[in-house]
């Protein structure tokens, strides 16, 4: 088991942890598509996370700028993040380097991700607010020295979020599609048949989208620190309640509607009768701005559109084996399942 490897006892001693249970209950390895790998283990300072992020995956100075941000959040009120502890070394940082990998560990939080099997008003009304506070609460973060790189607030101007989606439609002009559908009929028929599905709906509207997401560069927004990648599956509860708001990874300055459309599409569409009762409980926190709205809708569009291009590279790139994994093969169906019904959405 990996819980008894010794270098794991090592790097939970730096933040002067201890196992107290191997019990199969209390221990679990939860792997994700990125190559993070967090461990829950029960501890003498009660169930903890202990994560080892990937070789290839963010710079240690913005690691170690989100673990401050969380610090600020948690100080400012905010009890749905859970903050990594200070290394037992005296000197505050976060980090453990062991072994050429980088390993943190916070608290394991309590809840569970209830809101795809289970979303009822009082839970959306409840996530939404959890949202808005996070949000409230990140924009009075300060970043220094290299932080300001990734979090930095306070200012007005186009949301990242549109420049970063219109410059990949702009990367995968006619040629590159059809290209990657010839090397896909190669594949096994389950990859080909998903590509050549995908991508056929992303041929039809890509163009209307693409000019949209244009249009959206000229708006100016409010810039603070965002999720930008919360869905349902990020969200804990215990009955109606949140109790957790996990895996900020992807955090950085960007515009709040881009956490709101990834959220909300993750879940609904702005067709559902629960989307405008979403936004309405978010706006009881904090209001929106008119572009914000007009970003929100098109982010939904530009995400639904976008969000299985980063598949076909990985499946068309010698990873087709993913398809054996049933948690790729349920997320590749709701990819699919969303862009088809996207033009119902424009």
């Amino acid at each position: 088991m990996p819980f008894l490897k010794p270098e794991l006892q090592q790097i939970l001693q730096r933040f002067e942890l201890n196992v107290t249970s191997l019990e199969t209950e209390d221990v679990s390895v939860h792997e994700g598509f990125s190559g993070a790998i967090v461990y829950r283990l029960e501890t003498n300072r009660g169930p903890v996370a202990l994560r080892r992020w990937p070789g290839e995956s963010l710079p240690s100075e913005r690691i170690r700028g989100l673990h401050r941000l969380l610090g600020h959040l948690r100080q400012s009120g905010v009890t749905t993040v859970a903050v990594p502890w200070p290394v037992a070394d005296g000197f505050g940082g976060t980090l453990v380097e062991y072994a050429g990998s980088r390993w943190h560990c916070e608290p394991w939080l309590p809840g569970a991700a209830s809101l795809v099997d289970d979303a009822t008003p009082a839970k959306i009304r409840n996530a939404m607010h959890a949202l808005a506070e996070w949000h409230l609460h990140a924009a009075t973060f300060r970043a220094v020295g290299k932080e300001m790189d990734w979090f930095q607030t306070g200012g007005y101007g186009p949301a990242p979020a549109h420049q970063h989606r219109f410059a990949i439609m702009e990367s995968w002009p006619p040629e590159r599609r059809v290209a990657i559908l010839k090397n896909a009929a190669g594949l096994e028929p389950e990859v080909a048949q998903w590509v050549h599905s995908y991508l056929g709906f992303y041929d039809r509207m890509e163009r209307e989208v693409k000019q949209q997401t244009h249009a959206a560069l000229n708006w100016h927004v409010p810039l603070q620190p965002c999720l930008r990648d919360v869905w349902h599956d990020h969200i804990l509860l215990v009955e109606n309640e949140v109790t957790g708001i996990i895996d900020p990874t992807a955090t950085k300055t960007d515009t709040v509607a881009s956490d709101l459309s990834r959220f909300l599409g993750s879940l609904l569409a702005p067709g559902d009768r629960n989307w405008q009762l979403s936004i309405s409980a978010y706006e009881e926190k904090r209001p929106l701005s008119e572009n914000e709205h007009r970003s929100l809708l098109v982010l939904y569009r530009s995400g639904t559109l976008l969000n299985g291009l980063s598949w076909v590279n990985r499946l068309t790139g010698g990873e087709s084996r993913l398809m054996r994994d049933s948690r790729v093969v349920e997320r590749l169906n709701a990819i699919l399942r969303r862009i088809m019904e996207l033009p119902n959405h424009l």
